[in-house]
């Protein structure tokens, strides 16, 4: 309003008023409104002289103040209209017009204001925001707690939107000055187009008296007090207490990172209540059993007091939280964890329990307090306290002496397993295999109580301090778990061969091996175990069984088949091949020579299975008198000595070497012991198949028994070879009666030197003529006249069995008849 005043006359633009020189001149000249011609001409030469134009010598000070007081009503509350002065006058345009220019005086009658910037605010107080500002900025530097705790000092002062200063006092004289166009119209002075501007900048288009400052708005006026320096003064406090913030977050960290490296490199055993998800709370027992570099890297023991078994170590480092960004818009807490130095761990076994369940995979120790250790939960603070009954833990580098020592091959370590609920089994572990400074070892455990219960794990021993003092010893299953067939206990820690078996040992404060096995859907075993012998210089698995199972070795035992007496066995290993992967090998009654069976075996040596059940055998020839122990629907008798030929039994050699134990298909057990005495000569292909040709010889005779076990009745017979073995092997003999020398029969036949056979039934003859009755080797029956023969490994004896495959009735045991035996059995006849 006070602006548009100065700079234009909306209001009186067309004010008109009768100019005093034209009424002065009507009133002495004639009559009044007329114009005389010389006295037009008396003003034009007038006004030429006077540097005007026109007719007149142009309005006065006081018509123009006229003029401009009828315009002035709309600022009169505020000014008062003091003086005016034209100070030029220029007769311009046709018809002419009069150009003024002209000053006014003024006075204020109040105060008057102009808004201002903040920067300008500030600048009549000498004051800088730049430093509150980087205060603000410095304000998200810092950490928890100093980062809520200094933001709730932030200056609470409203914002303020607008300033105004005062620029114009009450009774200030006021200049302007301005131009306006003049013009005479019957003889009176027309103003229009006036135009100005005050000579002093105080006054602005955006100047208003005190009662149109907005209330919301802060005034400068001189007072000493307002919105303004309120907050002036806040942010001045806030400056400083940023500052002193940063020095108490400085101290802080000082004093968490000192107690928290002194609680890393000490011995101090902590104890912590920790919540679980359902009954009382643990009592956990906290050591920090190692550190390196000041807590570049921290290892943390974790006990349950009430379960030794229930423990872990945690790996971590000591470190600073992730510095705050002083770019963040929002002053607020970050997060509700530490936020400085803390101890920050996860677990060294991702895939082993914490001894309490329902944790974060992460925990994070600080200082809170005056010394606190703190444990920042998720359910809230734990705070640790010294646990002074704790007992001193062994010293690290004698401790990894002591576990390598105690878990190299050869050490036997003997004690129980315990099943929930059960009652406990009777254990032998054996260290086998180490290597790769522990990343690979293998370990045997067997059933004290029935050594055909077995398992072989495989994994890592640990003396690193991840896992030196919690469980060092770290293995699973070789594979999913040994179904064993024919075995009364079989032990939890093997599982049921649906899922892999894993098994975690660690050593006592007294030197004693406790464990826990556990497996997929079942619940957890415990083991304790105590140190026993050793078994010195162990060779390597598949060197014991190459010592085992050299050419000639005889091992002889027993085989068990259920509740029946046990029989009598033997094994001698006829022959090696492929540097003892393959052998062949032959199983006897040495009760019954009838009760034989050749076999090809295949030795596993991968490394899961070399100690366990590696050697597998398959039949390689018939049996003369059959077991039925067990039975198969699809196979038939599955026994050892059975009539099936693809059964596969299975071998394990102890670790001591000392015995071979086996479990057939038809759970027969079998266990063997080395024999003093090897066979007395060579048995491979080549030797036997030597031997047999020296005694299928034209004119070489045998005696012996015949025995029909369905008649049950024994014949002495002869054989005599009435031919040698030709080319392709075809040989002939004939059988007959000692006593009865009309009862004769011959056969042809050939013998089969392949490999299936040269330890086995080699020789294989059929009946060439009918005899009478129902013998097989005398008899009339075209169906059961054949007659095989093997040598006995010294070549003494040719032990027979005559009949149709698998249905033998008739076994010939029969030896070299000499003429000194001949004179011996007829003295006997």
């Amino acid at each position: 309003m006070l602006t548009q005043w100065f700079q234009t006359s909306r209001l009186s633009e067309f004010c008109s008023f009768r100019a005093s020189s034209a009424n002065h001149t009507a009133t002495r000249g004639g009559s009044p409104g007329k114009h005389c011609p010389l006295r037009a001409m008396h003003c034009f030469a007038l006004a030429v002289l006077l540097g005007f134009t026109g007719c007149s010598s142009g309005p006065g000070n006081d018509d123009l103040a006229a003029f401009l007081r009828e315009g002035h009503r709309e600022v009169d509350a505020i000014l008062i209209l003091d003086g005016v002065e034209i100070t030029k006058t220029e007769e311009v345009g046709d018809p002419p017009v009069l150009n003024l220019e002209f000053k006014v005086k003024e006075k204020s009658k109040v105060d008057m204001f102009n808004p201002i910037s903040m920067e300008e605010a500030y600048q009549e107080y000498q004051y800088s925001p730049e430093k509150y500002n980087a205060a603000l900025k410095r304000l998200n530097g810092l950490r928890q707690p100093e980062r809520s705790e200094t933001a709730q000092k932030l200056p609470q002062q409203e914002n303020i939107s607008r300033v105004y200063r005062k620029t114009v006092s009450k009774g200030d004289e006021i200049n302007w000055t301005g131009t306006v166009t003049a013009e005479e119209k019957d003889g009176k002075w027309i103003f229009s187009g006036r135009e100005g501007k005050p000579d002093e900048s105080k006054i602005t288009p955006k100047t208003v008296p005190r009662d149109q400052v907005p209330e919301t708005a802060v005034v400068l006026d001189g007072t000493a007090k307002n919105k303004l320096t309120e907050l002036i003064d806040q942010q001045k406090q806030f400056v400083q207490d940023v500052d002193a913030a940063e020095k108490q977050m400085e101290a802080r960290l000082k004093r968490e990172h000192a107690f928290l490296l002194k609680t890393v490199q000490s011995d101090t055993a902590w104890q912590a209540l920790v919540p679980a998800q359902s009954g009382p709370a643990a009592k956990l027992r906290v050591r920090f059993v190692h550190q390196e570099k000041d807590g570049e890297k921290v290892y943390v023991l974790f006990e349950d007091q009430a379960n030794p078994l229930l423990r872990a170590t945690w790996v971590g480092a000591l470190k600073l939280t992730e510095a705050p960004n002083p770019n963040a818009r929002t002053f607020g807490s970050r997060s509700k964890s530490a936020d400085g130095w803390i101890i920050d761990l996860a677990p060294a076994d991702k895939d082993r329990d914490f001894p309490v369940s329902g944790l974060r995979p992460n925990i994070v120790f600080t200082l809170t307090g005056e010394d606190q250790l703190t444990w920042m939960n998720q359910k809230g603070p734990i705070v640790l306290t010294p646990d002074t009954n704790a007992p001193a833990l062994p010293d690290y580098e004698t401790l990894q002496k002591k576990i390598l020592s105690q878990t190299a091959p050869g050490q036997t370590w003997e004690g129980t397993i315990q099943y929930k609920g059960e009652t406990s089994n009777n254990l032998r572990l054996t260290f086998m295999d180490f290597r790769d400074n522990g990343n690979y070892v293998r370990l045997l455990v067997e059933n004290q109580d029935d050594p055909f219960v077995v398992g072989v794990f495989e994994g890592t021993i640990s003396t690193g301090p991840d896992h030196l003092y919690s469980w060092p010893v770290q293995l699973k299953t070789a594979d999913k778990g040994i179904k064993v067939f024919g075995s009364k206990k079989i032990l939890p820690l093997f599982g049921t061969g649906l899922h892999f078996v894993k098994l975690y040992l660690m050593f006592d404060a007294e030197g004693n091996m406790i464990g826990i096995s556990r497996s997929a859907g079942s619940p957890p075993n415990e083991l304790n175990l105590k140190i026993a012998d050793k078994i010195d210089k162990l060779p390597a698995a598949a060197d014991r069984w190459k010592n085992a199972l050299k050419a000639g070795a005889r091992w002889t035992g027993t085989i068990t088949r259920g509740d029946q007496p046990k029989d009598k066995i033997s094994m001698t290993v006829a022959e090696v091949r492929e540097n003892g992967r393959i052998y062949r090998l032959f199983l006897e009654n040495p009760d019954n020579p009838h009760q034989y069976r050749y076999f090809s075996a295949t030795l596993d040596e991968s490394d899961g299975s070399v100690d366990n059940y590696a050697l597998v055998i398959e039949a390689r020839s018939p049996v003369a008198q059959q077991t039925k122990f067990g039975h198969r629907f699809t196979d038939g008798d599955i026994d050892l000595f059975g009539r099936g030929k693809d059964n596969k039994n299975l071998f394990r050699l102890t670790p001591d070497g000392k015995e071979l134990l086996c479990i057939t298909e038809a759970k027969e057990l079998i266990r063997l012991s080395p024999d003093a005495t090897p066979a007395s000569k060579p048995l491979d292909q080549e030797s036997v198949a030597k031997l047999w040709k020296q005694t299928c010889v034209k004119g070489s005779r045998w005696r012996g028994d015949l025995v029909n076990t369905k008649a049950n009745q024994t014949l002495e017979v002869q054989l005599d070879f009435i031919t040698g073995v030709d080319d392709v092997g075809n040989v002939d003999v004939e059988i007959s009666s000692v006593k009865q020398r009309k009862l004769r029969m011959p056969f042809k036949g050939k013998l089969e030197l392949d490999d299936d056979n040269v330890n086995a039934f080699a020789l294989r003859l059929k009946r060439a003529a009918r005899g009478i009755g129902d013998s097989a080797i005398f008899g009339k029956s075209a169906n059961n006249g054949e007659l095989y023969f093997r040598l006995s490994p010294e070549g003494s004896e040719l032990i027979g069995m005559a009949g149709a495959p698998n249905k033998w009735e008739e076994f010939l045991d029969l030896k070299p008849l000499t003429a000194e035996t001949e004179k011996s059995s007829s003295a006997g006849n």
